[in-house]
């Protein structure tokens, strides 16, 4: 799968790049708030002395995270598409019975956004976003023969967003839902330090809402883009 979504990038590059009136290349960084399925507990099952001795479902809680990367737009007037290139880092915390057990994970992200400049400096945008995944750990997780910690490298989603951009700063509003479920993999917890022995993560689609600021390093391709580096803010053509 990765190697079909490297190739559809660099076929709807060839195509946009033969067409667009110019370029612009930038670079973004931001926050990311992520949403991950729940940790099962399990009770009874779950052997000696466990807390609690009930099966529990735990949820996880939301923290910030970071992104960083760069980005490239080709305009067309009123449209424009734009490919970037991201690190993200993810964070979420399950607080156990005994002590809170960190989830993290880090992604390389590529997306394939189609935009719309609707007025003066707004404009919104679309596309498909592929997540290869570098590293995913869950906290006091033993992983053994018996529960490996398993999962897809590659994942599939969908972005959808708001972009306010003056001159060559801007402010971008993202959320991404994940195509790709997460399944449903068996975890091993260290039971004394958090109360959990065996449980489970359960199946989820991920999810993130991504704040970033952008900025416009260089442009090149036509004396258009000469006239919206002088931008005002009434000029939807100044994006």
């Amino acid at each position: 799968m990765k190697r079909t979504s490297l190739h559809l990038l660099f076929i709807l590059l060839s195509i946009n790049a033969v067409s667009a009136q110019d370029f612009t290349f930038g670079i973004k960084g931001g926050l990311n708030f992520n949403s991950i399925g729940e940790l099962y507990h399990y009770g009874p099952r779950g052997g000696n002395g466990v807390i609690p001795s009930e099966d529990t479902y735990y949820t996880a809680d939301k923290a910030s995270s970071y992104h960083f990367g760069g980005y490239l737009k080709l305009n067309f007037d009123y449209f424009y598409f734009s490919p970037e290139v991201v690190y993200t880092s993810l964070t979420s915390n399950y607080e156990l019975a005994l002590e809170t057990s960190e989830w993290t994970q880090s992604n390389i992200d590529i997306g394939l956004f189609f935009g719309y400049r609707v007025f003066g400096p707004v404009a919104v945008y679309l596309g498909p976003s592929i997540s290869m995944i570098n590293d995913r750990q869950l906290e006091g997780n033993e992983e053994k023969a018996s529960t490996p910690w398993t999962y897809e490298k590659t994942n599939l989603g969908v972005g959808a967003g708001l972009t306010f951009q003056y001159n060559r700063f801007g402010i971008d509003a993202r959320y991404v839902y994940g195509m790709t479920k997460v399944e449903h993999v068996e975890i091993d917890m260290v039971r004394a330090k958090y109360g959990t022995n065996r449980g489970a993560m359960l199946e989820y689609n991920p999810s993130q809402f991504i704040i970033s600021a952008t900025i416009d390093l260089f442009s090149f391709g036509g004396e258009k883009k000469k006239r919206r580096s002088n931008s005002n803010w009434n000029d939807h053509r100044n994006l």
